[in-house]
């Protein structure tokens, strides 16, 4: 799989703005989450980051519902947990189970999802509310729609990524989707248009056998029968 944030540093993204806001537990999960793209020949390939908050002076042992897409394939931590403290569900489900320190604990997930043709999605279906959801995709090779999505005015897609924020967030248990053109195909494509032309090529030969096939004369042949008679 490829590099997670493409050069960002997660240290920048833990100053993207504020990672947490108030809230009455000691641990939880903060409302900022960001998710990039990148194309892959058939795939899509992806980071998936946000933060949990420990607001008490000890490490606390928190459970941590994460949002990954349905259509993920393979998932790696990148940064925050190790693979032991990850537990994997259907159609995307994590949970994330381990000890956090005091402050903000930043998360960095890797993962590859199956790309269904040049035109795919990720569907995301948050346990917890997403106040705040920034989406980065390749500036060169991708376009994102989803219900809600803007250009952002942060600056940390840099040259290589755009930028955009979901307007109004996620609420826990909804569904959204991301749609993203620009998939390439791999290939299964070049398979199938290969035994479309191979196709055509035998019927052209068959026809082309059929027309320039010597036919007999029925009036010769008439003529040959009486005269041998």
């Amino acid at each position: 799989m490829r590099a997670g944030i493409c050069g960002l540093s997660l240290m920048t993204l833990a100053l993207f703005g504020g990672w947490a806001l108030p809230s009455q537990a000691a641990t939880f999960v903060a409302a900022k989450h960001l998710i990039m793209v990148k194309p892959g020949v058939d795939k899509i390939y992806g980071t998936y980051v946000f933060a949990v908050t420990n607001s008490g002076a000890e490490p606390e042992v928190y459970n941590v519902p994460v949002n990954m897409p349905k259509e993920m394939e393979q998932f790696v931590v990148e940064e925050g947990a190790t693979q032991d403290d990850v537990q994997a569900g259907a159609e995307g489900g994590l949970t994330i189970e381990k000890a956090f320190d005091p402050g903000t604990n930043l998360i960095s997930i890797r993962f590859v999802a199956k790309a269904d043709g040049a035109d795919s999605k990720l569907t995301l279906v948050p346990k917890v509310p997403i106040e705040h959801l920034t989406v980065l995709a390749d500036k060169q090779r991708l376009e994102v729609t989803a219900p809600g999505l803007k250009p952002s005015t942060s600056a940390i897609g840099g040259d290589d990524l755009n930028s955009f924020v979901i307007e109004g967030g996620v609420s826990a248990g909804d569904t959204l989707e991301i749609a993203i053109a620009g998939i390439p195909s791999g290939r299964g494509g070049l398979w199938i248009l290969g035994w479309i032309f191979a196709m055509v090529l035998v019927i052209a030969v068959i026809v082309l056998t059929m027309l320039t096939m010597p036919r007999g004369d029925h009036n010769d042949q008439s003529e040959l029968v009486v005269g041998e008679g």
